[in-house]
Order: C-alpha cells, then structure tokens, then sequence
C-alpha cells in the first residue's frame, strides 16, 4: 500500500494500527496523525501497524496512544519484518518504536484460549524517535522525495508533510 495519509481517530480490541491493524505487505510513502485507544490491556497497538510480518518504508506517524500497555509502540506493537526510513513524532515518552515486553498475546487463536507469541525480531533502520515539531522540519526526513511524493509547508497539515496528489 502506497500513498496513505489517515488523520483521525482509530479503536479497536485487537491489533490497532493508524493505518493498518495487521501489515502482511508493503505500506510506503504514508502517514498517521491522530488517536489509537485499545478496549483492553492485550491489544497490540502501533502507530503505523499494530502487527508486522510486511515491510515499512517512508511513513511517519503523530499518535497520541490511549490505553497503553507491553505491546503498544509508538511505530509498531509487534514487528517480525522491516522497519525503514520511517519517524515517530511524540513529545510523550511513554512509548517505544516497537511494542513493550517479551511477549504478546494473540487473541485470534480462539475466544476462550490466548498463545504467547514470541516477542518480533524484525529489522529497523534509520528509524528514529524524535520530538513532534521535529517533523515539521523537511531535513529531518533524509532521503524522502520531496521533489514528487511528499510536500512540506506550515499551512498544510499542522506543519506535518503531506503527500502529493
């Protein structure tokens, strides 16, 4: 998936993500600004994905994360993929890249029955944690297009870069 921009609110009881819950493929060129809660203490919640087995590319994301717990990372709440060039903006230390603990609970397994999954062991490079109004700065985002993909502008999007039609 290419060229996603979500703003808003997203909930869920299971795997959250702003723009995808369950990332199997490939999500670039794409963004997250906005609201995540989880309705209980085992959702795995990120700020892109709440679970990765795909690859992540040039995506940002500006979550504000209610109902945190182990397996909520700002990024991604479970990565067992790729992780690149891709920023989380927060000025709440509360949350890591990827999600808390050794271990997370899948809850698809059955209804009255969870499995541990052992923790992901996907890779992550040139991801950073950074300060929110870091994001509004086109330098910080080494290697981007912002010639034909991505815009940046303070009247636009809060300051946040946007993607071009």
């Amino acid at each position: 998936m290419g060229k996603c921009a979500v703003n808003g609110h997203i909930t869920g009881s299971s795997r959250v993500g702003g723009i995808a819950g369950y990332n199997g493929d490939t999500i670039n060129n794409s963004y997250f600004i906005g609201e995540i809660s989880s309705s209980n203490d085992l959702c795995i919640t990120g700020g892109l994905a709440g679970y990765n087995i795909g690859n992540i590319d040039n995506c940002y994301t500006v979550p504000i994360i209610s109902g945190i717990n182990f397996s909520s990372g700002g990024l991604i709440g479970f990565n067992n993929a790729s992780i690149s060039n891709s920023y989380l903006g927060t000025d709440n230390g509360l949350f890591t890249l990827v999600g808390y603990g050794n271990k997370h609970t899948d809850l698809f397994v059955t209804p009255s029955k969870t499995v541990e999954l052992e923790s992901g062991n996907g890779l992550m490079t040139g991801c950073d944690f950074l300060l929110s109004g870091t994001l509004k700065i086109q330098s910080t985002f080494q290697d981007w297009d912002f010639s034909n993909v991505w815009t940046i502008s303070p009247d636009t999007n809060d300051g946040y870069p946007v993607l071009l039609p």
